[in-house]
């Protein structure tokens, strides 16, 4: 069974998908509102604990390659395309809307509810919308729904994407976890064109400091390459692939991220679902009673009640 595919459909889990269809919106202001709450002094290391286990737990994923969200749509019961959540309610951008992707029980509630206006995909066409994403420069994310359940391969941009916003902005990395790959360049097949350090979304790719220069600067690069020739640095590398894909002299490949064997994600195939930021021992997170009992019990409550303030406060302005 593909890594990818755990797809538990309990009432429990199909409540908490038919509530982020039917309130999108608020839902994603409300993570946006917890991340300025976690710069806040006192409270906001708590607040930030807070919603990194609700990442991990409840609604959260990472960041794919292609060929991972391929695997994803071939082996799924059901498919359907529905409106970027975050670029309809945003409108950063020009880019497409109807491309982010829903799976199994997902898509089945979303076209019972009518409320995305979902429409049905075979494979095929869903690795049409995916790979012409990649094209445009949206980053790939495999997203669950009550860990390790997947429920939407989300095709991301960095201005409206609340997960990245929230990983970039405020440093809350469950939103959207790094891959389980990461880029390597190819020296001998590299012309030094710079393509790749223009499309990485999460500048993790540089021209190694000068000749005359060897010193290198914090923050740079950690990966050593010959002069001229990009370097990755991986702990920044989010593991997309987009590199890669407008990479015009196919120089970059994706290579498993340290500690991650080739024989580990092979025999991760078959055991846990999605890793989420790589730890020692690679276990991932699954969503048990305590993580219902936190959203029905804590979450959702605190998003309805952070709703009733934010429209209380409009009308009295």
């Amino acid at each position: 069974m593909c890594q990818h595919c755990h797809d538990e459909q309990s009432p429990l889990r199909r409540r908490a998908l038919r509530l982020f269809g039917r309130e999108a919106k608020d839902a994603l202001h409300f993570y946006l509102a917890l991340g300025e709450f976690s710069r806040w002094p006192i409270i906001g290391s708590l607040v930030k604990w807070g919603a990194e286990e609700y990442g991990r737990h409840c609604h959260g994923g990472r960041a794919a390659t292609v060929e991972e969200c391929l695997d994803v749509v071939d082996q799924a019961r059901v498919i359907t395309a529905v409106d970027c959540a975050c670029r309809k309610t945003f409108g950063n951008c020009a880019n497409p809307i109807n491309v982010c992707l829903t799976v199994n029980l997902a898509a089945e509630v979303f076209q019972e509810e009518k409320e995305k206006d979902p429409r049905q995909l075979n494979p095929t066409e869903a690795a049409d919308i995916l790979k012409e994403a990649q094209r445009k420069g949206l980053i790939l994310s495999i997203t669950h729904c009550m860990a390790p359940h997947v429920y939407a391969i989300c095709c991301c941009c960095t201005c409206c994407c609340v997960p990245w916003r929230l990983r970039h902005n405020y440093g809350i990395n469950s939103a959207v976890n790094q891959g389980r790959f990461v880029a390597s360049i190819n020296s001998e097949r590299c012309r030094q064109c710079l393509n790749c350090q223009r499309t990485c979304p999460a500048s993790a790719i540089a021209k190694p400091p000068h000749p005359g220069n060897p010193r290198q600067e914090p923050g740079q690069p950690q990966t050593q390459q010959p002069t001229g020739v990009p370097a990755v640095s991986e702990p920044s590398c989010m593991g997309c692939g987009l590199c890669r894909t407008h990479c015009p002299e196919q120089a970059i490949s994706m290579v498993p991220r340290q500690g991650f064997s080739a024989e580990a994600l092979a025999i991760r195939e078959h055991s846990s679902p999605i890793p989420f930021e790589p730890t020692p021992d690679h276990n991932s997170p699954s969503a048990g009673p305590l993580a219902y009992l936190a959203l029905y019990g804590l979450i959702v409550p605190l998003a309805l009640t952070y709703r009733f303030l934010s429209q209380f406060l409009k009308r009295s302005h």
